[in-house]
């Protein structure tokens, strides 16, 4: 959902028009704040955006336009956070506030609706494990593109081509492939993805939290397959993203692989020592956030799986 913004609108016209920032700007406002509002972190004023988008010679694009589409991208924000922590009622809530995007034009907004729709499915019990691959795989068909690149076959894919919202089904489909007990397929998804994270690291085409849930479901998927050497390796790399970036409830997730796959190599010096860790951190986050009964019931569940990025 994030692809389209108005300062990324604002630097694809100016960049095809071949006009400097410092042409763009002169007598409207300094480069340094045209900077700010295409990399995001700045959001200009009507009156500047309007001169702006005239001297591109853009109408197109009126403010009121981004002034509705900002207030969608925060609904969206909200819908995932409500899935993540798994709050049915306000799932409901954002779904019927996101109705429009049924029908929208642009294929992204009807996937990431389509997508987080059979998630609050699943949340509901509406869709069985064994049927979420097929309802996953028809999102991820919707798009023309989507047929032509199952027909080439995973290895084709090229991951650097694609939306936020189509590598978060991709996500899925794995994992609707790991609940069938397809573990191969599920595998070679998450591997793929895995791979594209590591490598968009350095420009930061994928945010931490998509790479450190790639990683832990790229472990579980492991764990299911009885490799828990290969495990450990991906939940090696899952924690040092989130000790980097920040992410103590997730690190509990992967620490709680991290136990069982110790536990199958029989390795319990190791396996002790992570669970001594997991009962630090999960009595720290406790005493943060005041919700125990919430966070053991996800923790303990045999092996957590994110739907969500």
């Amino acid at each position: 959902m994030k692809e389209q913004s108005m300062g990324r609108i604002l630097r694809r016209i100016r960049i095809e028009q071949g006009m400097t920032q410092e042409a763009l700007v002169e007598g409207i406002c300094t480069a340094g704040y045209l900077s700010r509002v295409e990399n995001g972190s700045q959001i200009p004023s009507r009156q500047i955006y309007q001169l702006l988008m005239e001297r591109l010679g853009e109408s197109g694009y009126s403010y009121a336009y981004w002034q509705e589409e900002e207030e969608k991208e925060q609904t969206c924000r909200e819908l995932l956070h409500a899935l993540q922590t798994w709050q049915k009622e306000h799932v409901d809530e954002k779904l019927l506030k996101l109705q429009k995007m049924k029908g929208a034009q642009d294929i992204r907004e009807r996937q990431f609706y389509g997508m987080a729709h059979v998630i609050w499915l699943y949340m509901n019990e509406a869709i069985p494990q064994e049927d979420y691959l097929g309802c996953c795989r028809t999102i991820w068909e919707s798009d023309a593109q989507g047929k032509t690149r199952r027909r080439q076959g995973m290895d084709k894919i090229e991951f650097a081509e694609m939306s936020e919202v189509q590598l978060w089904i991709l996500n899925n489909l794995a994992i609707g492939h790991m609940w069938r007990g397809e573990y191969r397929e599920s595998a070679s998804i998450l591997l793929r993805l895995c791979r594209y994270g590591q490598k968009s690291a350095e420009d930061v085409r994928l945010p931490w939290s998509v790479r450190a849930a790639l990683c832990h479901n790229m472990a579980v998927c492991l764990l299911e397959m009885e490799k828990p050497k290969e495990a450990l390796y991906f939940c090696d790399q899952a924690i040092a993203i989130l000790q980097k970036e920040g992410g103590l409830s997730s690190v509990l997730y992967v620490l709680r692989l991290q136990m069982e796959a110790y536990r199958m190599l029989q390795d319990m010096d190791a396996y002790y020592r992570a669970q001594t860790l997991l009962h630090h951190l999960n009595c720290h986050l406790v005493k943060e956030k005041g919700s125990r009964a919430q966070i053991e019931k996800r923790l303990w569940d045999r092996r957590t799986l994110f739907v969500i990025f």
